[in-house]
């Protein structure tokens, strides 16, 4: 199997001021207000890692984003298993992506990095 990693995670949140605070003040997570006031948001860049919370009537995003080497690879093994595919893999302006929903229904989300191989396709 190909080196997975975590590079998104998102919670929809009952209230986001409360669960700001939670995280900014009891974690010591410094959550921003994003361009959209509805939702914060962190990154960090070494390696690359986005925390957000959203409202809960807020559309929805994927609960859960990965890094993977090679998405058609991870796809096939998904596919393969029954998965449900949310979206089929597509090119995005970060690299090609793919969106399935867990066992639960929650969307995770599949990013093979831009890189020269990804380019165009």
């Amino acid at each position: 199997m190909t080196e997975i990693r975590p590079c998104f995670a998102a919670f929809h949140v009952d209230d986001l001021e409360a669960s700001a605070r939670f995280y900014r003040d009891g974690l010591g997570i410094d959550l921003q207000p994003s361009h959209d006031p509805r939702h914060e948001e962190i990154s960090w860049h070494d390696p690359y890692f986005h925390f957000a919370l959203f409202p809960k009537e807020a559309p929805r995003e994927p609960a859960l984003g990965l890094f993977v080497e090679d998405l058609s690879a991870a796809h096939e093994r998904l596919v393969g298993m029954g998965a449900r595919v949310d979206r089929a893999p597509y090119v995005a302006p970060w690299g090609r992506e793919a969106r399935y929903l867990d066992p639960d229904g929650n969307l995770i989300s599949i990013t093979e990095r831009k890189t020269h191989r990804t380019q165009g396709q």
